[in-house]
């Protein structure tokens, strides 16, 4: 994972370890799992050591329930690290798919 996100300069955020492991079954490896939508201080202050040009904020859309709380916490993460990071920098993306539950 660092490697590849020390070559590219680029992290996508998800939530969960699940998230990680689909994007590495699709070749992606420049992500993090930040296991919920809450992104940590610890977490914030990796990423501000990687000196990246662009973090992907991708949590899922919790659609179907009262509180989406991927969105709310793509949102509250977008914030947190814009007392980082220039704005252009960041790509907050609420994904739109719905995940099919069994």
């Amino acid at each position: 994972m660092l490697d590849a996100v020390k070559k590219k300069k680029e992290i996508i955020l998800v939530e969960s370890v699940g998230d990680v492991l689909n994007l590495y079954d699709h070749g992606i490896f420049n992500c993090l799992c930040t296991f919920g939508v809450d992104l940590s201080s610890t977490q914030a202050c990796y990423l501000i050591s990687l000196q990246l040009k662009k973090i992907v904020i991708a949590f899922n859309n919790d659609f179907s329930q009262a509180q989406n709380r991927g969105r709310d916490g793509a949102i509250k993460t977008y914030l947190k690290l814009l007392e980082h990071f220039d704005p252009h920098k960041l790509f907050p993306i609420i994904l739109l798919l719905q995940q099919e539950r069994h």
